[in-house]
């Protein structure tokens, strides 16, 4: 039988007579979840990424913008335009096959609890499709292995049909691993 830890991300996910576990994590991996629509209408991925790292590493390189602009795999582009220790506000831009757009996010950060949340507050581009309502970011130890918890609800456009992103989110995951590792290789050297 394996060990489970209560599910903090509850509220995010099908629960059932408030009872929700996930596996405790020993190995690193990727996981992503389409939840059911909110009120609002919006769809809610859960992604889930499993690495070995402390949550420190993990929160630090999940805030390192600059890393973030070379080491993914969907953003072409960032320009940071405010930083501090309470969170930042950056413009994006994705690879053109994705959207040719720009768009505008701010956030904030508490570090002590290596929590992150952000959301968008604008864009400007020829073909808006659709506007997130929140992201949190959430990252949690479990001895050797950190999992970082990245909830995001957004909504598409009126009169564009919601499309199914777990590909790009899986990508996203991804990215958040390499991206932590990458981190540790260049402070090696």
């Amino acid at each position: 039988m394996s060990r489970t830890v209560p599910n903090i991300e509850c509220n995010y996910i099908g629960v059932f007579n408030n009872k929700c576990n996930y596996v405790i994590p020993t190995t690193e991996g990727v996981q992503v979840h389409r939840m059911p629509p909110c009120a609002k209408g919006g769809d809610t991925y859960q992604v889930i990424a499993d690495l070995e790292a402390t949550p420190e590493e993990c929160f630090d390189a999940i805030t390192d913008f600059e890393l973030m602009q070379t080491t993914s795999s969907v953003i072409k582009e960032i320009i940071v335009h405010k930083r501090d220790e309470e969170g930042a506000t950056i413009e994006m831009r994705l690879h053109p096959e994705i959207d040719s757009g720009t768009f505008y996010y701010r956030y904030a950060f508490d570090r002590k609890n290596t929590q992150m949340f952000f959301w968008m507050y604008d864009y400007k581009g020829p073909k808006r499709q659709w506007y997130a309502i929140n992201v949190e970011t959430r990252v949690y130890s479990f001895g050797k292995i950190s999992r970082i918890i990245l909830t995001e609800t957004f909504v598409m456009e009126k009169g564009i049909p919601n499309a199914d992103a777990t590909g790009l989110f899986t990508g996203v995951a991804h990215d958040m691993i390499n991206r932590t590792k990458k981190r540790r290789e260049m402070k090696k050297k």
